[in-house]
């Protein structure tokens, strides 16, 4: 394949602009000498493209599987660990004021400029790169000890559990009861594995978005011991 340019050597070449099979037949007209030379490093890696997924053994077409959440203690689990994460974001507006004015409030609600700068930012990522940015960079928050970086870190973690629940394809084993969870991709569900999923999973995540909560709540206690 060729780019444009000038030089000596592909001068003489009289080579097509591209020479792939898959190339418009434009492309591979040959184009003037002077402004063809080859590229300097040869494609080494083939081209992405479509190929044909490999198949779960057992797992294409299950027999005796409910679409969902059947299991009433694990639907119920699930349902609490959906509706208790708005609260944690609530927690987190008010450490996102604080970085940014550089005082901690106990009043609710948060100065409105931490909750629109939250709730505009639709992408977690953003809010986490954010609160991380002005923890870091802005002078009056140099003397914030570790923990505000761990909170941080933490509510990213727990996102990423969170969003694996929420946003995953969930069905039941008829069979054996089982509740198995697959992560939603492009590619068919047929092609992606899955992991049974228990009770106990689901609380664990539930108790770290709880101790999440309240170490955030804690930060509104300035003279608490853990934020000396």
């Amino acid at each position: 394949m060729y780019r444009l340019g000038s030089d000596a050597a592909g001068a003489q070449s009289g080579e097509p602009l591209c020479i792939d099979e898959g190339c418009p037949a434009h492309w591979r007209r040959e184009i003037p000498a002077a402004i063809r030379f080859p590229m300097n490093t040869p494609r080494t890696k083939p081209l992405k493209r479509w190929r044909p997924p490999v198949e779960r053994s057992g797992e294409s077409h299950p027999q005796g599987v409910t679409w969902g959440i059947t299991d009433r203690h694990i639907a119920a689990a699930y349902g609490y660990l959906v509706s208790y994460w708005w609260h944690v974001e609530e927690q987190m507006i008010y450490l996102l004021d604080e970085l940014l004015t550089g005082q901690a409030k106990a009043s609710y609600p948060p100065e409105l400029s931490a909750r629109q700068v939250f709730r505009s930012i639709t992408s977690q990522d953003g809010r986490i790169k954010l609160m991380k940015n002005l923890l870091e960079t802005l002078q009056h928050n140099v003397h914030r000890c570790r923990r505000y970086d761990e909170l941080i870190d933490e509510f990213a973690a727990v996102n990423s559990l969170r969003n694996k629940f929420v946003h995953g394809i969930w069905a039941t084993d008829s069979a054996t009861g089982e509740v198995r969870l697959r992560k939603a991709t492009i590619q068919h569900e047929a092609y992606e594995p899955s992991t049974v999923i228990t009770l106990a999973e689901i609380e664990a995540v539930q108790a770290r978005m709880r101790s999440l909560f309240e170490r955030v709540a804690v930060r509104n206690q300035p003279n608490h011991p853990s934020y000396r």
